[in-house]
């Protein structure tokens, strides 16, 4: 019987998932999460490869199975600002036959809430913050907000890419570790213009690009994109929303009615693309996992994927080494995809949302007139990495 105890920090798709591996495995589990309840906003992702595998170890694929009828993406059409066709995709046909599960975080992160509250070893406390960490040789002890201090023979930090615990760990190397992409993103549900998005729409111009698509019940959800040289963090609701205004003035009027929807209390997403690159993820008894170790950001396409398998080959690299030779074992055989990954994101946001008008028409011009077949050659071996990052275990 295991009678180590894990503090694990932050209550997303990194912890919950690094939560109930550990459990499996007779940890006595803590998870602190700042907030007082599981974050509301996000936007859709796809699970392919190493995030499907993951949900099919944990059993949670026909939980997950439900709420995929809401994203169902059969095609995709690509306008201008103007609303002119640029070209359009059959995502089913670049698919083919790989298995993929397409969902929002929030219903990812809600199905993994669910499936850790079923552990008795696993308690989550929320509205809780750390405040400081002592990394000792046989135990680390966690400071918390409400004045409680934790003993631990491990902590995780899964608090995503404005991570606490990598600036505690790490404080000379967090600002280093951030590489800003040069974008902004936005993500946000709403009742207008549902009616008029009754599948995937893409609206592209230079520097910005936007898609809307139907998240059932009436309504829909929008991913909104844009160059930006300020990586200034606005906290404000109203100061996102006119920043949102401001950059989309131009735009289609499907977009700029979406944006004219939210209010204060709407749940919104609103970040810079920002990598995390870090010499090492861990030190002593404390690690880094997911974002806040190796952020990859949304244009990678794997982020929750690699994320949920990270977790699993944690915990697998954990009972078969111990705390010291398993942190090293993790990061040895995970970082080698994470780096070929996080190239193939910067790569990615120059073809995804092109600066100039010239860059803009022939990515235009090359996707129209290439075959769907062709474009999901590139876009499976495109994966073809993070599907081996899968394997890693079976390799074994």
């Amino acid at each position: 019987m295991n009678n180590q105890t894990v503090v694990i920090v932050g209550a997303g798709v990194a912890g919950l998932s690094s939560a109930w591996w550990l459990s499996e495995l007779g940890w006595n589990v803590i998870v602190i999460e700042k907030n007082s309840d599981l974050r509301a906003s996000g936007y859709m992702l796809g699970l392919s490869g190493p995030g499907y595998s993951a949900i099919e170890k944990m059993g949670m694929l026909e939980a997950l199975q439900k709420h995929q009828y809401r994203y169902q993406v059969n095609h995709n059409e690509y306008f201008n600002a103007k609303g002119r066709k640029i070209f359009s995709l059959n995502i089913e046909k670049i698919w083919g036959s790989l298995k993929i599960l397409m969902l929002s975080r929030t219903d990812l992160v809600n199905e993994l809430y669910i499936k850790a509250s079923e552990k008795k070893n696993i308690d989550i406390k929320f509205s809780c913050l750390i405040t400081n960490l002592e990394n000792n040789t046989d135990n680390v002890k966690v400071c918390l907000s409400d004045g409680n201090i934790i003993t631990a023979d491990l902590v995780i930090g899964a608090d995503g890419v404005n991570s606490q615990v990598r600036k505690i760990l790490f404080p000379k190397q967090d600002n280093q570790s951030r590489e800003y992409l040069g974008y902004k993103v936005a993500a946000f549900v709403t009742d207008e213009v549902a009616k008029q998005v009754q599948h995937f729409k893409s609206f592209s111009e230079p520097g910005r690009t936007v898609e809307i698509y139907p998240v059932g019940d009436n309504k829909s959800a929008g991913l909104y994109l844009w160059k930006s040289s300020s990586n200034t963090v606005m906290t404000s609701p109203s100061t996102k929303r006119a920043e949102l205004e401001a950059q989309f003035s131009n735009s289609h009027p499907l977009i700029k009615k979406k944006i004219s929807s939210l209010d204060d209390a709407s749940p919104l997403f609103f970040d810079s693309l920002v990598m995390i690159d870090l010499p090492k993820w861990s030190q002593g008894r404390v690690v880094l996992i997911g974002d806040s170790a190796h952020c990859l950001t949304l244009l990678s396409g794997q982020g929750a994927g690699i994320t949920m398998i990270s977790s699993y080959l944690l915990a697998k690299s954990l009972q078969r080494y111990g705390i010291n030779q398993g942190l090293e074992d993790h990061e040895k055989r995970l970082r080698p995809v994470i780096v070929r990954l996080q190239e193939r994101s910067r790569k990615l946001a120059t073809w995804f949302i092109p600066d100039s008008k010239l860059s803009f028409n022939l990515r235009n011009i090359l996707v129209r007139f290439m075959p769907n077949a062709l474009i999901g050659w590139f876009f499976l071996r495109a994966i073809r990495s993070d599907i081996t990052a899968a394997s890693f275990d079976e390799a074994d």
